[in-house]
């Protein structure tokens, strides 16, 4: 063996022997990841508190959070009760920024120097977990997706990085526009066409269960329908509520802007006396929503914030929900025709 030859054997041993050691450290850790959030969707008073309460009590300490190792603060992230938001947006770009903003241990995660490695193997790891997971109940396959995600939506985590290969973990976005998958249109009330995508993108019907699961004990929220790629918020709100509907729509601003719809009222403490059964919701601005609904209850003078409504949250399911009870934060406005 040459001695090129012999010095590339002892750094892939070192490496090789570094995944291994870090195999064994990320199981030693679960009971501390278990007990650094103050309150988790397993206790019984998670139900009782609000979204902000539930939030504020996920943070962890800055003093803690540098004395957390990268396997640690991994663990800290797998057990991020919001976590799952990285799939009730449109975009798994607008779910990552939402953890990011969140999800302290992440923060920490992607400021240090060798956190992207970290991750790497711990996905690795929970690749060959799956391998042999005979038990099909999609945990294992939504936490790859969860996690390789963290990854995959932020380039600067892993420029450093180049011994990487992300071969196993790679997930297409079926949200984008300019990955490939064909555009249609679909038009308004009025007539005007709004750019729509057909996507083949699939995960099983497990991975879809369990991660519609995690959204309820999270949100405590009701499932209306299974989650699936082929079509979204946007799509359900404004073209079609069946099951079978075939589109994903990344904008429709047009249903808004057109004359098709006008606003009615708006903010989460406006009465809603004139906001009817079926009317639309919408989160953020008439030129690029960030979320639509459809509204299913009666109008009764409560706020729009405890009126009912059902929304279909990013590749996840369709929810039954109190308008204030969902991951969306932008202000909120009620559309009708």
């Amino acid at each position: 063996m040459t001695e090129k030859g012999g010095k590339m054997k002892k750094k892939l041993l070192r490496l090789l022997s570094a995944s291994v050691m870090s195999i064994f450290c990320f199981s030693s850790v679960f009971a501390y990841a278990s007990t650094i959030y103050q309150v988790t969707p397993k206790d019984k008073i998670w139900k009782s508190m609000s979204l902000e309460e539930k939030l504020d009590k996920t943070q962890i300490e800055d003093s803690k959070l540098s004395s957390m190792s990268d396997t640690e603060l991994i663990e800290a992230i797998k057990e991020y009760p919001f976590l799952i938001d990285l799939l009730a947006f449109n975009s798994m770009e607008e779910g990552l920024k939402r953890v990011t903003d969140e999800c302290d241990a992440y923060r920490e995660l992607i400021r240090r120097k060798n956190g992207a490695l970290y991750l790497y193997r711990y996905i690795e790891k929970l690749h060959k977990q799956q391998e042999n997971n005979i038990k099909e109940d999609g945990k294992g396959e939504l936490l790859i997706e969860l996690m390789s995600a963290l990854l995959l939506y932020q380039p600067e985590f892993v420029e450093e990085s180049k011994i990487l290969d992300y071969s196993k973990i790679e997930r297409m976005s079926p949200v984008s526009e300019t990955n490939g998958v064909p555009l249609y249109k679909v038009y308004t009330p009025k007539g005007t066409g709004v750019t729509v995508i057909k996507s083949s993108c699939q995960h099983s019907a497990a991975s879809h269960d369990a991660a519609d699961r995690e959204m309820e004990k999270t949100y405590n929220v009701t499932r209306v329908s299974r989650g699936t790629y082929t079509y979204n918020c946007h799509s359900y709100a404004w073209y079609s509520q069946s099951a079978s509907n075939p589109y994903w729509m990344n904008n429709p601003s047009p249903y808004l802007t057109d004359g098709s719809y006008h606003r009615i009222l708006s903010g989460l403490n406006s009465c809603s006396d004139n906001a009817k059964n079926g009317d639309r919701v919408i989160w953020g601005s008439a030129t690029g929503p960030e979320h639509s609904a459809v509204l299913k209850s009666p109008a009764t003078g409560e706020p729009i914030a405890t009126r009912i409504v059902y929304s279909k949250w990013g590749q996840c399911g369709v929810f039954r929900h109190q308008v204030a009870t969902s991951p969306y934060k932008k202000n909120v406005s009620v559309w009708s025709r």
